[in-house]
């Protein structure tokens, strides 16, 4: 990574830790660490495409980088409409665009995995069954957290 890169992110990252550590802006307190919580996801769509260019036209990887970071720039898209709703047209964002945007991201993040994983001939053959196992069993269990406390709960 280039040097001016590095201070940019140093320096991004430091007046972040600065406001929300001191609690700078007062009643707008919540609206400003709102605002920027929309930093990061953008952050990382920028520099998700900027990586991908950084292989030729033809090459899987390239394809995986800009699908996870199309992924990226929908959850960008999803936090962005949702700072909307709650802060300016100051509506119950529940249910609304943000969801659709945060579920297309999910999608666009698993075929970009699922790309990558054959781009790289990954494979689950060589670890033991056993672990296998362990490694479904968790994400059942972090998928069930998701739509129990993400979905549930928000709508109870």
């Amino acid at each position: 990574m280039r040097s001016k890169t590095v201070l940019f992110l140093a320096l991004v990252f430091g007046v972040l830790s600065l406001v929300y550590s001191t609690h700078l802006g007062g009643r707008y307190y919540p609206i400003i660490t709102s605002g920027i919580a929309l930093v990061p996801p953008f952050l990382a769509w920028v520099y998700g495409f900027r990586a991908a260019n950084t292989y030729n036209a033809t090459n899987r990887h390239r394809r995986a980088i800009q699908l996870l970071s199309a992924g990226l720039l929908f959850w960008f898209l999803g936090e962005f409409a949702f700072f909307y709703f709650q802060y300016v047209a100051k509506i119950d964002p529940f249910p609304s665009v943000a969801d659709l945007s945060y579920l297309a991201g999910y999608v666009l993040l698993w075929v970009g995995l699922s790309v990558e994983i054959r781009a790289s001939k990954s494979s689950l053959r060589g670890i033991n069954q056993s672990i296998q196992f362990l490694i479904v069993l968790f994400r059942a269990m972090l998928v069930l957290a998701v739509v129990y406390f993400g979905v549930f709960l928000a709508y109870k």
